[in-house]
């Protein structure tokens, strides 16, 4: 009886020795997996991050295209007002010379 009962706990001690060996795989491989997933999630992070820095990069290009072309058509508008302006200011300068020399 105490052969059987030293048998069946060497029996116990085998299995126990199997399931904490196979928990310790099935540990290892979990943390692999957690390891990897992680590393997949950052990447795709990262990469997310990038896209929507380069969405916010146009956009800023874009505004500030924009903003250039309102800016140059203003000072185009300017210039020609004061070329009209500078304009009629030498046909009156004209005027006023030959007027001048005349009298």
């Amino acid at each position: 009886m105490v052969e059987e009962t030293v048998k069946v706990i060497r029996e116990i001690e085998g299995k126990a020795g199997e399931i904490i060996s196979k928990a310790e795989e099935s540990g290892k491989d979990l943390i692999s997996k957690a390891e990897s997933d992680a590393e997949t999630l950052k990447a795709k992070a990262l990469s997310d991050a990038n896209d929507d820095a380069d969405d916010l990069m146009k956009d800023a290009e874009a505004r500030g295209d924009k903003a250039r072309e309102i800016a140059k058509k203003q000072l185009d508008h300017e210039i020609e007002e004061l070329a009209g302006k500078a304009d009629a200011r030498k046909e009156r300068a004209v005027s006023a010379v030959i007027h001048e020399l005349v009298d």
